[in-house]
């Protein structure tokens, strides 16, 4: 039987996979408008590797498009599928990645952060990050104008627990800018933009979300 056939296979060792100065382009249709991604500069070190499946420990740097560096390093479990890594992120341009932000706004901006993820199990909405981030140069538009700028926003202390909570120790905000006006309902088309955009978000991962809990955000100090 299977059972059988799999426990009489030999064990398998692979020491280390490596990859020097490679290079991967991403391309995604499932999203609008379409990703396309290239990444450079891929240094990457697997270790631990072989049958039967077990954790991998693994090191990665690359250069992300617009430029900036990313380095994960830590263990990446493979059945089940999951993580455990120290990611780090150094001036990572983030309009890059607008496609997969399921809002009206566009943006621009770079990232910097030093997190500590953990996903016990992939197949399953379940995970921890804790460190510090921040992001610069932040514009958002509503498709014609600038609607908010910021020259930094810098979170520290994060502490993810999703689903249950988000808290922060400080969040400081340097030369924050919002154009903030109101139609002649009443409304801020602001909000509007800024919401998130649940029916495209419900397409993308294949369910609804109604009936969604609110997860509690706390934040102990919020510095202008």
């Amino acid at each position: 039987d299977a059972g059988s056939s799999a426990a009489d296979m030999p064990r398998v060792d692979v020491g280390e996979f490596a990859v020097s100065k490679g290079v991967l382009s991403w391309r995604d249709e499932t999203v609008k408008p379409r990703v396309a991604l290239d990444l450079s500069e891929i240094d990457a070190s697997i270790t631990g590797g072989g049958w039967p499946l077990r954790p991998l420990g693994v090191k990665l740097a690359v250069r992300p498009p617009g430029g900036g560096q990313i380095e994960a390093t830590g263990r990446v479990g493979v059945d089940p599928l999951g993580a455990d890594l120290r990611i780090r992120a150094q001036e990572t341009e983030l309009a890059h990645y607008q496609p997969y932000v399921p809002t009206g706004a566009q943006f621009s901006g770079r990232a910097d952060f030093n997190l500590a993820v953990v996903v016990p199990v992939l197949s399953k909405p379940r995970a921890t990050v804790r460190g510090d981030a921040a992001l610069s140069r932040v514009d958002v538009r509503d498709g014609q104008r600038t609607v908010m700028r910021v020259g930094r926003a810098a979170v520290s202390a994060l502490d993810v627990d999703w689903p249950r909570k988000v808290s922060a120790r400080e969040l400081t905000l340097r030369r924050p800018w919002i154009l903030l006006e109101r139609d002649q309902s009443g409304a801020f088309p602001l909000r509007a933009v800024l919401a998130p955009d649940r029916a495209a978000a419900d397409r993308r991962e294949g369910g609804s979300r109604e009936g969604e809990a609110t997860i509690p955000v706390v934040l102990g100090r919020l510095v202008v």
